[in-house]
């Protein structure tokens, strides 16, 4: 039996040795952040160029970049300017710099600025919309809303043309064999989207639609026009034939025009948002019906950029990034905090085995590693639970044969949780084995020497009823049970107990199983169902005495005052008290509606007193937000918090704070106390039922039953951050669009 034990224990040890978080072809690791700059490529080169702009006031510079080894070299500073972009062709570098709101290309040669040409004055808050496109000798520069044409030759420029001073978008696009220039204006509100020639000369306008944000792209030689909005999920995408300029088709596909990717061959693919995870949808842009979709795994949120490159869908998150071949399947997801760095991105490059990410202000470099057991990871991450229950079954079978003599007393060790104890004595009165419970009750360690006389572990007098229990009973030949109450860790707990004899394969017994199972939960949750009645008739009473003291005729100020507050005070202690009760004892139904989080927060802490808490400072750090929930029962909870708060504080003296704040999928209402912590024990045990550290001050551990299953009812959760002399931190955190589920029966 050992042996066969030891064996399937180095057969999952090695099967876990190859298990890693990698369920993909390959993985993304970052290997170096490149801060102050941008990197752009340069094809009639096949070279990178890294431009620090210089924006925060240091010297702009425009270096060579080494894209194998992800270093910068010595390059060309430009003192007192800012650079706005930069263009190379085989001979020469164009950078577009500003001197004193003075637009300039500087041409280098060698390094050497061999011309350096005024183009026109430039207000700054022009700067931030700065694109640019070159076919052959030409190049088309956008900067805010002004969109020049260059043409270059060998010595420099040879003419500039300023084709619109309200440009919002443009694009070179191919007609038979000739290439012509696109771009979008904004006309008095409405859209003009213009076509000129290489030489500038209009050749034709025709209306579009208006929109804030407007893309041009080429593919199967048509023009695909998008229309959106960056504050909103739906984009119109129209489809024209710059022949004759008809608008072939249109649609409307549900996400940002910035999570769109549209190919030169026409594959369109974007990442849409359903059933609560991301999907990449792929289809053709003349035949959007025809799709099919992968699913992102759901731990990706917020979505920055998406891109094909080189055969890769690339796909940007705030947590990490995610690429999906050319099969449609995905090559790699990793979790990476790119949200750190990137507000948005500009741009990206694939070489060899590198990732580039660069924007204006940053740059990340990130390496492709190959999984070699990629394979087995995903298989054991889609079927791992059922090859694990496969292997315990078998070595079930295995033990059950060899130990099929010991049946009753397998059954007796798996029908017990966790949670219970476990004690194994034989027909001498000797203890042969103990469970962890069982040993930590004991105060002693599973390590201990066993086959001594039971009584001998019973060092603590609250423990004393277990083996009363035992040495009343252990004579009998038929399973027993009672009820005892112990002490422990100065609450009393229920806990329901048997005795259970060990059947000889003859006439006889060969011991007893003791065993024993906490259930004061189920007996307080019984009491606080017959409680809740009794309470809800006690609120009537106090509400009534409530308002005969809030109505009696007392001088503003003076002893009977005092007294008429101190009444008002103990009356609304205990309608809390009342109301907890009620919470816990009610029904789980919710009476879900929209509410605004700030008000729910301002309603639990107007319930705290000035006049009880003249030593605790409350402070309020909320937003204005709507979210589907109870709202009676989400400010019982937050009450309850705060509460706890206040008696964590000593000698009620600090501050309360309260914040809310939401993300796309949930809400977060945060109380934090200025009080004394927690330590690592009394912070496992905190959430445990009826669990309380003042119970010598009244508390009852019900006020964190409410909070925590009002968590659980809105399919939420609590979470606890607390350290010693750093105060505690309580965080409900609740989904935004909570669906009413029927009424319980």
């Amino acid at each position: 039996m050992k042996k066969v034990a030891a064996i399937l224990f180095l057969l999952l040890s090695a099967v876990s040795t190859l298990i890693a978080e990698a369920f993909y072809p390959y993985s993304i690791a970052i290997n170096k952040p490149l801060d102050g700059g941008k990197i752009f490529y340069n094809d009639s080169l096949d070279k990178y160029y890294f431009i620090n702009y210089g924006l925060l006031g240091e010297d702009a510079s425009i270096s060579e970049f080494d894209a194998n080894s992800c270093e910068i070299s010595k390059g060309i500073f430009l003192q007192n300017s800012k650079i706005i972009s930069g263009y190379t062709d085989k001979s020469s570098l164009y950078l577009f710099a500003t001197e004193s709101d003075s637009l300039f290309i500087n041409i280098y040669r060698n390094d050497i600025l061999i011309n350096k040409i005024f183009i026109s004055e430039i207000p700054e808050a022009n700067y931030q919309n700065v694109n640019f496109d070159s076919r052959g000798n030409l190049l088309v520069f956008q900067i805010g809303s002004l969109l020049y044409l260059f043409e270059f030759d060998g010595d420099g420029v040879k003419k500039i043309q300023l084709l619109s001073q309200e440009c919002i978008a443009f694009s070179f696009v191919k007609v038979e064999d000739k290439f012509l220039i696109t771009f979008v204006v904004d006309n008095h509100n409405r859209c003009l989207l213009c076509y000129v020639d290489e030489q500038g000369n209009s050749i034709h306008k025709q209306v579009i639609p208006f929109s804030d944000y407007i893309s041009i792209n080429q593919a199967r030689g048509n023009l695909l026009l998008q229309f959106g909005s960056t504050a909103n999920d739906k984009t119109l995408l129209y489809v024209v034939n710059p022949k004759n300029y008809l608008v072939v088709l249109n649609y409307w596909i549900d996400t940002f025009p910035y999570l769109i990717n549209i190919s030169e061959n026409g594959n369109l693919s974007y990442l849409k948002f359903l059933d609560g995870s991301y999907k990449v949808i792929f289809s053709q842009a003349d035949k959007p019906d025809k799709n099919v979709s992968v699913d992102v795994p759901k731990e990706f949120v917020q979505p920055l950029y998406m891109s094909s490159i080189k055969g890769l869908l690339l796909v940007v998150f705030q947590n990490g990034i995610v690429t999906i071949d050319q099969s449609m399947q995905i090559r790699s997801a990793d979790f990476i905090p790119i949200g750190q760095r990137f507000s948005s991105i500009e741009n990206s490059f694939i070489v060899n085995e590198k990732l580039i990410l660069t924007s204006k202000v940053n740059s990340l470099c990130l390496n492709f590693n190959k999984n070699d057991y990629w394979q087995i990871n995903a298989v054991m991450h889609k079927y791992g639970a059922v090859i694990a229950a496969f292997i315990v079954l078998l070595l079930i079978i295995i033990l059950t044969n060899k130990l099929r003599h010991h049946k009753k007393l397998l059954k007796i060790i798996s029908d017990v949780p966790s949670a219970g104890f476990l004690f194994i004595i034989d027909s001498k009165g000797k203890l042969v084995n103990i469970n962890e419970r069982a040993g930590k009750l004991l105060s002693v360690s599973s390590y201990i020497p066993m086959n001594r006389n039971f009584k001998e572990y019973f060092k603590d007098e609250d423990i004393i009823p277990i083996y009363n229990f035992y040495e009343a009973n252990k004579p009998s030949k038929e399973t027993i049970s009672q009820k005892i109450s112990l002490t422990l860790d100065k609450n009393i707990s229920e806990w329901l107990c048997y005795i259970i004899p060990i059947q000889k394969l003859a006439n006889g017994t060969k011991g007893v199983v003791l065993t024993g199972i906490d259930i004061t939960e189920q007996l307080e949750r019984k009491r606080l169902t017959n409680w809740a009645q009794l309470a809800h008739d006690m609120q009537t009473n106090l509400s009534t005495i409530r308002l005969n003291a809030e109505h009696l005729d007392v001088e503003t100020a003076g002893e009977n005052k005092t007294r008429q507050k101190k009444i008002l005070y103990q009356v609304n202690v205990l309608m809390q008290r009342i109301r907890d009760v009620i919470t816990v004892g009610r029904t789980d139904n919710l009476d879900l509606s929209v509410t605004d989080a700030a008000s729910i927060c301002n309603l639990a802490i107007s319930e705290f007193d000035d006049y009880a808490f003249p030593d605790v400072s409350f402070v309020s750090e909320l937003t204005n937000f709507n979210l589907n929930c109870d709202k009676s029962k989400l400010i019982r909870a937050i009450r309850n918090a705060v509460e706890n708060g206040i008696r964590a504080l000593p000698d009620k003296s600090g501050s309360i704070t309260l914040k809310c704040y939401k993300d796309n999928k949930y809400a977060y209402f945060c109380v934090k106390d200025s009080g004394k912590g927690m330590d690592e024990d009394t912070r496992n045990r905190f959430l445990k039922p009826y669990f309380t550290t003042a119970s010598e001050s009244g508390g009852s551990g019900i006020g964190t039953m409410i909070m925590q299953r009002v968590a659980e009812l809105h399919k939420g959760k609590l979470e606890i951050s607390s350290q010693e002399g750093q105060g505690t931190e309580i965080i409900f955190v609740i989904p935004l669009n909570l669906k009413q589920e029927p009424l319980k029966a």
